[in-house]
């Protein structure tokens, strides 16, 4: 419990003043609306929805587009790309300046080295760092990790995995209340 309270303020401790007002680019869409809300001027846009940020391209069925909150609401055959990793999810909010997304349903996060699964993450953009509060299955050519819950490092290949922890590949089998893993190393620590 106490790792998740760290990672999350790892993920959203970040000085304001280095926040910059982002622009989205609409790189396509079949409908656009513009409509006033109780949230600020929403950015509505359906069908063949593509997206693009300094950092990140978004691909959806539709979205919308939260102006003065800074957030995208994207929904259906979500796809997002970053320059190491694509994400797939059913549904995201994605707060543009603090570049963190709140994932849901049929999450899978591919990374170079290996295939995430859950039905949801919390994924910092800035950090590479993705929360997963529900159980989650890790995949790469060498075999399979399932956890209940777990924290991936993107940028150093680690993760933390913790409850009922088994991981099975061709030379071994392993099951652990947790496990800390640098997958660069080969470290594994139970």
């Amino acid at each position: 419990m106490i790792t998740r309270f760290i990672i999350i303020g790892f993920m959203i401790l970040i000085p304001m003043d280095s926040y910059a007002q982002t622009l989205v680019d609409i790189i396509r869409s079949d409908r656009q609306q513009r409509k006033q809300s109780a949230d600020g001027f929403i950015q509505k846009l359906t069908g063949n929805v593509k997206l693009q940020t300094p950092d990140v391209s978004i691909e959806a069925d539709s979205a919308w587009h939260y102006i003065e909150l800074g957030e995208i609401h994207g929904f259906g055959n979500l796809r997002i790309e970053t320059e190491r990793e694509t994400i797939w999810a059913d549904k995201v909010i994605y707060d543009i300046d603090a570049e963190i997304s709140s994932l849901t349903g049929n999450v899978i996060i591919r990374t170079p080295s290996a295939d995430i699964y859950s039905a949801t993450a919390l994924y910092s953009f800035l950090t590479e760092i993705a929360l997963f509060n529900d159980p989650i299955w890790m995949q790469d050519e060498n075999g399979v990790l399932q956890a209940n819950d777990g924290v991936y490092f993107s940028q150093s290949d680690s993760a933390i995995f913790r409850g009922n922890v088994q991981l099975a590949d061709s030379t071994q089998y392993i099951e652990a209340d947790s496990m800390f893993t640098n997958r660069a190393t080969e470290d594994y620590k139970l």
